[in-house]
């Protein structure tokens, strides 16, 4: 961006735009976030700016800065939100989404039935702005949860990949499990145990583990 721009910053309401200031380049770099109409993360560019008036650092600006060490956050299971819930401020979430986000809620409760304590586990690596989220960590059981609201092949990848950067943060050998709103295909059930994924699903008021087919 050429030295020398200003830069006058609206944000969006739900009906009105609204006036944020006059601002000024910082510098920018990559982070995941969800589009407009989809609930899967790509990577976009986040630009850092800085208030030319301000007479205080921005606060937002400086949470976004990346980490020296690893920072290991539990935060508790306490309500229906989901680590992306921030991203969709102001505008509808998709239904997958949404569907993530009930089961999230629900299966913590069943965890806490059964006399567990489920936390949400937000791991910052060093040198990276975004954090790497487990919606579900049952620490008596040693197991490691990510929720999807839906069971496509695509979804089901993501989890598997969002599971392994999870594990590599946490104490111990924890299990891994995909926590879905109904039982997925058999090539995708034997997609998730081949890489030791156990798939949990809705049963009656409480949660199952799929067991590996026969056949496969």
């Amino acid at each position: 961006m050429a030295e020398g721009i200003s830069l006058e910053l609206f944000d969006r309401g739900r009906e009105l735009w609204r006036f944020q200031g006059t601002f000024r380049f910082v510098d920018s770099y990559e982070a995941d976030a969800p589009d407009a109409t989809a609930a899967e993360l790509r990577t976009v560019i986040v630009f850092r700016l800085e208030g030319i008036d301000a007479l205080e650092p921005d606060p937002m600006a400086a949470s976004a800065a990346a980490p020296d060490h690893l920072v290991v956050e539990q935060v508790p299971v306490h309500d229906r939100s989901t680590e992306s819930e921030a991203q969709w401020a102001g505008r509808p979430r998709p239904t997958s989404e949404n569907i993530a986000s009930d089961l999230v809620h629900t299966y913590a409760s069943f965890v806490r039935r059964q006399g567990g304590q489920p936390i949400r586990l937000r791991s910052h690596p060093p040198g990276e702005v975004g954090r790497v989220i487990a919606d579900v960590y049952d620490p008596d059981q040693g197991l490691l949860v990510v929720a999807k609201g839906t069971t496509s092949r695509e979804a089901i990848r993501a989890g598997i990949g969002q599971l392994l950067d999870c594990r590599r943060f946490t104490d111990g050998d924890p299990r891994l499990a995909l926590l879905l709103p109904l039982e997925p295909r058999a090539d995708l059930v034997a997609l998730l145990h081949s890489v030791d994924v156990t798939a949990i699903v809705p049963d009656g008021q409480g949660y199952r583990e799929i067991a590996p087919r026969l056949g496969w």
